[in-house]
């Protein structure tokens, strides 16, 4: 890979360093999130709607899509998304873009 300065922030998200960080955060989202649920339900309680049910329920929240979806929020493209959704697509991929600079910081 190139070094950081050269590279291009679309190159950066469509790179396998970027790509495995953010399926390290998808996982760690989903795990958090079904913890959260477990521990309503045993208290009887439920969880308010979320983004991260949204984009499960809609099949986009992966690697691919939120990478798309991603790109598609920088370039203010992205239509038919809730403004809590772009939020959170927009965090999650940031977790795993700035873990993936200081990886590739390291590397340097």
């Amino acid at each position: 890979m190139e070094g950081i300065k050269n590279l291009t922030i679309e190159q950066l998200l469509d790179s396998e360093d970027y790509r495995r960080e953010l399926k390290v955060q998808i996982d760690n989202e989903k795990e958090h999130h079904s913890k959260m649920s477990r521990e309503a339900f045993v208290a009887g309680l439920r969880l308010q709607r979320a983004p991260i049910a949204r984009l499960q329920e809609r099949e986009v929240f992966n690697v691919n899509d939120m990478v798309e979806i991603y790109k598609r929020i920088v370039c203010k493209t992205l239509k038919g998304f809730s403004a809590a959704e772009r939020e959170y697509v927009k965090n999650v991929c940031l977790m795993a873009y700035w873990r993936t600079i200081e990886k590739m910081k390291k590397k340097e």
